[in-house]
């Protein structure tokens, strides 16, 4: 049960670094109560306390099968000798909403021992063995259809809000409901702009970041949110790989991605990616240093400092056409300075990278 309210409470830390604002603390309920609540996780927020039902979404028919599947693959892929695997994302609209109206309709259930209570969707996992069959694409899913497909079921709750929360795509994207209104999709891709003043422009003057930080008046939408996104990319950044992983590394973003360090000077276009199980049994990903830094034309010992100092920059993800023969392709972004590079991640029907 532990592992459980682990793996839960890291999917709210990463809504909640989406949504802002975070959390002053976090409470298990079932254990403070001795018993059931109907809430995962109790978020404590502006001394409220906040009772979040987290669930996350299965894309396939019925609910864990396409999961099931994604892991089988994946752990034959393993099994093999492989590097990765092949999968597809669901690619029918009708399925995909109907898998989240059922994601809805199976936490219908009343939420005790808390100010107020949340539904949190967890969707686009970054796990293998999770990602594709959690996958929305989420410029085919506007808000509307999600009203039509499971707003009845939401009003029979005592929910105040629920949430999709959409971890990887290139929207950023993000759906919010709330008791006597109605679904909203919020994405950060336009609302951003490159001029506007950000987190890696004030972090080295820290009594400038202190005064920005809490006088927001006359501040863009578009500079908060900067902020937000790059202060919130950095969470657990540089910290090193805990033991259980047993590599050789840090984090770039804690409990997810990692940055890992091979002894060999000769790492072939394959081997960039590297994936460990977290203490909860589910996956991360990490990328070889050697890679960014061929990507970036920068030297390893850049990027390793830049990581452990912050300032290697994970940019976010775009799916890409593949270029090696894969089925898909997905490229992950990265900036040290005025240096960008990309690493392409292939899937492949064959279960191969």
């Amino acid at each position: 049960m532990v592992a459980k309210y682990e793996r839960e409470r890291a999917l709210v830390e990463l809504f909640m670094r989406r949504r802002g604002p975070t959390a002053e603390t976090y409470i298990d309920p079932n254990e403070e109560a001795g018993d059931e609540t109907g809430a995962d996780v109790i978020a404590i927020v502006g001394g409220r306390r906040i009772g979040i039902q987290v669930t996350e979404l299965d894309t396939g028919d019925v609910q864990g099968r396409a999961r099931a599947s994604e892991k089988a693959d994946w752990s034959d892929a393993q099994s093999r000798g492989q590097g990765t695997y092949g999968a597809w994302a669901q690619n029918d609209s009708s399925k995909l909403v109907a898998a989240i109206a059922r994601a809805v309709t199976a936490k219908m259930q009343q939420v005790v021992g808390c100010d107020e209570a949340w539904l949190l969707i967890s969707a686009s996992l970054p796990e293998l063995g999770t990602l594709a069959s959690t996958f929305i694409i989420t410029q085919w899913l506007p808000a509307d259809v999600l009203e039509t497909a499971t707003a009845n079921h939401l009003a029979a709750c005592n929910y105040a809000q629920a949430f999709l929360h959409v971890i990887v795509g290139s929207e950023d994207a993000l759906y919010c409901w709330s008791a006597g209104s109605q679904w909203q999709k919020q994405t950060r891709q336009d609302e951003i702009g490159d001029k506007a003043k950000g987190f890696f422009e004030l972090r080295n003057n820290p009594s400038e970041l202190q005064g920005w930080l809490s006088d927001l008046e006359g501040k863009t939408d578009k500079e908060i949110e900067k902020v937000r996104r790059e202060f919130a990319a950095l969470h657990g950044q540089g910290k090193p790989l805990p033991p259980f992983l047993k590599l050789d590394g840090e984090w770039i973003v804690e409990g997810f991605l990692f940055l890992y360090h091979s002894n060999s000077e000769n790492v072939s276009a394959g081997t960039f990616t590297r994936q460990a199980e977290r203490h909860d049994g589910q996956l991360c990903i990490g990328f070889n240093s050697a890679q960014i830094a061929g990507a970036l034309g920068v030297d390893v010992k850049v990027v390793i400092e830049a990581n452990q100092n912050q300032t290697l920059v994970p940019l976010g993800t775009a799916m890409v056409p593949p270029e090696r023969g894969g089925a898909a392709a997905t490229a992950y972004g990265f900036k040290i300075g005025d240096k960008e590079g990309y690493v392409t991640v292939e899937r492949y029907n064959e279960g191969r990278a």
